[in-house]
């Protein structure tokens, strides 16, 4: 009888599981979808259009967006003055950096997406990104850098010499 016990009970979390799996990767696609088409519609956008131009409209639509989306936190998620003013100042000042970052970033990406083609920067873009990523999470963070990270790490580096030096080849030697 202990044993239908345990395997219901198995069974069960089995299942939540899997839907929690389900649900973790339905995300994860949706958000490679929007990374995705981001670039592609960034370079579409600012075909025609002069850096300053387009900077402009790209900042208006972001705040008409973000102020759509406090107001969303606030009607719905009850997000107050009050309760952001409980933040800690260090938080705070993460919070800033993280903006600060992340806007600036988008800014020199809106620039550099002009200068190159797309599927020669989003993968040096996104490749770097992720070895930048690993070195900070492992001194930054303290997190684990097992073997299959570092193969992983060595290979998407390598990827990346093989990729530079196709493009400076094909576009400065004409080889």
């Amino acid at each position: 009888m202990w044993i239908l016990k345990y395997l219901f009970i198995n069974v069960k979390d089995l299942f939540i599981f899997i839907i929690y799996m389900i649900s973790i990767y339905l995300l994860l696609i949706a958000q490679i979808i929007l990374y995705s088409l981001n670039p592609l519609l960034k370079k579409i956008a600012s075909k025609n259009v002069s850096y300053n131009k387009f900077v402009t409209m790209y900042q208006i639509f972001s705040l008409v967006f973000s102020f759509c989306h406090i107001i969303y936190l606030y009607k719905f998620k009850n997000i107050t003055l009050t309760e952001l003013k409980k933040i800690d100042n260090k938080d705070l000042v993460f919070c800033f950096l993280a903006v600060l970052t992340g806007f600036l970033g988008s800014i020199l990406f809106l620039y550099i997406v002009k200068l190159d083609e797309l599927s020669y920067l989003v993968p040096n873009i996104q490749g770097i990104v992720i070895l930048f990523n690993l070195f900070l999470s492992y001194f930054v963070l303290n997190e684990k850098m097992p073997l299959n990270k570092c193969i992983g790490t060595l290979l998407i580096f390598i990827g990346i010499l093989f990729l530079n030096y196709n493009h400076y080849n094909n576009k400065y030697l004409k080889v």
